[in-house]
């Protein structure tokens, strides 16, 4: 088995921060930036009925493209699936319910 993942070479967002405070500054675009990447996750998981359930600085890894730095959500192990569309849609986390409630969650309409 091989597994292969993308370099995050800027570490976490809990890092970055740590760093900027030591260092005494926060530029406002590279925030906004940032806050915008983990904003568009977030609304893609949702879009995809995705709950992350864990969102905190240390699963938010980030590395630089053409000078500019992003942000990727991580930390994905104790996501739950949402089913319906109604203020009574029931959640699932995979990792703790039965097999025989996979069969409610319908892998080809909502992935």
């Amino acid at each position: 088995m091989l597994i292969i993942m993308e370099l995050m070479s800027e570490g976490t967002l809990d890092q970055f921060v740590q760093q900027q405070k030591k260092e005494g500054k926060f530029d406002l675009h590279t925030v906004l930036k940032l806050a915008k990447d983990i904003t568009m996750g977030l609304i893609e998981l949702h879009q995809q009925g995705i709950i992350h359930r864990d969102i905190k600085p240390a699963n938010i890894l980030l590395w630089i493209d053409d000078n500019d730095l992003h942000a990727k959500l991580s930390g994905m192990g104790i996501i739950a699936f949402s089913v319906g569309k109604s203020n009574s849609s029931r959640f699932w986390n995979l990792s703790y319910c039965g097999c025989k409630h996979h069969d409610d969650w319908h892998w080809n309409n909502n992935m």
